[in-house]
């Protein structure tokens, strides 16, 4: 089943969509300290969790929603030296408990809704009430404008590197 997104400028590809809905490329040095620095804020965030293996997977899902934008479908799945490099901040000796967070499936739902109130995130689909649908349309035509008045076009803006969209209240 071949899947179609729309834009801006009209559709996303399949390979499109996946380096847009996943994390397969290793950040570089720079954007690893961009979006996956934990700050203070974030560390009281992911205070809020208890076990490691929860703490961690807080952290990796603070960090793939600055770097992507959204959260991922399944949460750990990002390379390998993220895990390192955000446990390594957190002081967690042993990365691979991380493997744990996913053991009750709704763990990472309310850790993303968690994150989402913490940060202010919104998401912006059809089905937010009138305000949200106001913002949703004014960011698509930021985009749009974007993408038609720059350079880097629609590529960069749906391709695999990422601004922060962090907003704190």
């Amino acid at each position: 089943m071949s899947t179609v997104v729309a834009h801006a400028g009209g559709v996303l590809s399949d390979d499109q969509v996946r380096a847009y809905t996943a994390l397969d490329e290793l950040p570089s040095p720079s954007d690893l300290e961009k979006f996956f620095f934990l700050d203070a804020f974030d560390r009281d965030v992911i205070a809020k969790s208890r076990q490691d293996s929860h703490r961690l997977g807080v952290a990796v899902q603070i960090g793939t929603v600055r770097y992507k934008g959204l959260f991922l479908e399944d949460p750990l799945a990002v390379p390998w030296p993220v895990v390192d490099y955000l446990a390594a901040q957190l002081g967690i000796g042993d990365p691979s408990q991380v493997k744990r967070y996913g053991e009750r499936l709704k763990t990472a739902y309310e850790h993303a809704w968690m994150i989402r109130d913490a940060y202010g995130y919104r998401d912006f689909d059809d089905h937010e009430p009138w305000e949200g649908r106001v913002l949703a349309r004014r960011f698509r035509t930021f985009l749009h404008g974007r993408a038609w008045t720059h350079a880097e076009g629609t590529r960069t803006t749906c391709g695999p590197r990422r601004t922060p969209r962090r907003t704190r209240s």
